[in-house]
């Protein structure tokens, strides 16, 4: 549907599930509409949808079980499960809606060479129907950006900014290239677009920035990267007061001090989102590697106790690999690869970066 092309997928959702309760035969839409809520963030809408599809899934057509298994381990956080629905359901047919499953399931398990070759062998078809939908150009790139062919990502990139609606997800794209091409003049261009462009649901200028100065960090060009960190303070000052105030702002706020090697100030920003919200991985992660890079080991291993006894629903493996992070700043080394080990076990996929490279 427009809706989930465009990115909307709570209310795409909603228009799947109208079309079930018209027709309660037809549990392909629900699926859609389980899937949609997945990305929206209502993982318990998603589970709603799945208590009411998998005691039908006799019903199913064999390509729409898979389909549902594919869903279903996702939502445990089943690597292996994900694989092996998604390699299924694309020999069954080949050219179906978890080929791109099958890519992303590749990519997280560790496997970017050959989600590259599954998805070239779909690419032509499927850029033209899903024109601008942001995470299939999105997952192209990451690909090519994972097996260091930065050339294909940047071209890749530009041409998404053609069909990308809100242009932001695609500069962001095409930063990212630039900056592990070392091409500073082109990327000073491409971030003053940047600043300049228009609000998009779903990222920022500021996050862009953050990302970026993250890319720059990971090749070594620490001036620049400040010089963006900064650039990335400044606009964010520059916000209304009701934006600056929210946790997403101030999240922000912490990681681009943390990026910027401001430790103090990066902890006492994420102290202030400790309360009166339950705290969150991210928060109790940043808290606890600012402490360990300030030479507070005491502090960094309570924040890593308090990560493990944390409940957070859904967020497979993120605390562990939270704490493997704290014990690499630490300089154990052997803890930190068994902790990410766990992490991965949990649930954690290989294709997105979950945490700041440094």
């Amino acid at each position: 549907s427009e809706d989930w092309l465009q990115g909307r997928y709570a209310e795409a959702a909603e228009s799947y599930a109208r079309a079930y309760e018209a027709d309660t035969t037809f549990l392909r839409a629900l699926l859609v509409a389980t899937a949609a809520r997945g990305l929206s963030g209502d993982q318990a809408g998603a589970d709603s949808l799945f208590g009411v599809i998998q005691p039908r899934r006799e019903e199913l057509a064999p390509y729409d079980r898979y389909r549902l298994d594919y869903g279903m381990a996702a939502n445990r956080g089943d690597l292996g499960g994900r694989l092996r629905a998604a390699r299924a359901g694309t020999e069954l047919v080949p050219s179906g809606t978890l080929r791109l499953a099958l890519v992303t399931a590749l990519v997280d398990t560790n496997r970017p060479g050959e989600a590259l070759e599954s998805f070239e062998g779909i690419w032509e078809d499927i850029r033209g129907i899903g024109r601008g939908w942001v995470p299939l150009w999105a997952n192209q790139t990451e690909i090519l950006h994972l097996l260091g062919n930065h050339e294909q990502e940047l071209e890749i990139a530009r041409e998404g900014k053609e069909v990308i609606p809100g242009v932001l997800h695609a500069l962001g794209l095409e930063a990212r290239a630039l900056a592990a091409l070392e091409r500073t003049d082109e990327l000073r261009a491409t971030l003053d677009e940047v600043l300049a462009a228009p609000d998009t649901p779903g990222t920022s200028a500021g996050v862009v920035l953050a990302e970026t100065a993250e890319e720059l960090l990971a090749h070594g060009l620490a001036a620049f990267a400040t010089e963006v960190l900064n650039r990335a303070l400044t606009w964010l000052d520059r916000q209304p007061p009701d934006v600056l105030s929210t946790p997403e702002s101030q999240a922000l706020r912490g990681r681009l001090l943390y990026l910027g090697e401001r430790w103090s100030e990066a902890a006492e920003v994420f102290r202030g989102l400790l309360a009166p919200a339950p705290p969150s991985s991210r928060v109790l992660g940043y808290l606890g590697t600012s402490a360990a890079r300030s030479g507070d080991s005491v502090a960094a291993r309570e924040y890593s106790r308090r990560l493990a006894d944390l409940n957070e629903p859904k967020r497979y493996g993120q605390k562990t690999l939270w704490r493997a992070r704290i014990e690499a700043v630490l300089g154990n080394p052997e803890e930190a690869t068994s902790l990410l080990r766990q992490a991965h076990g949990e649930g954690l996929g290989d294709g997105h970066r979950q945490v700041p490279r440094r």
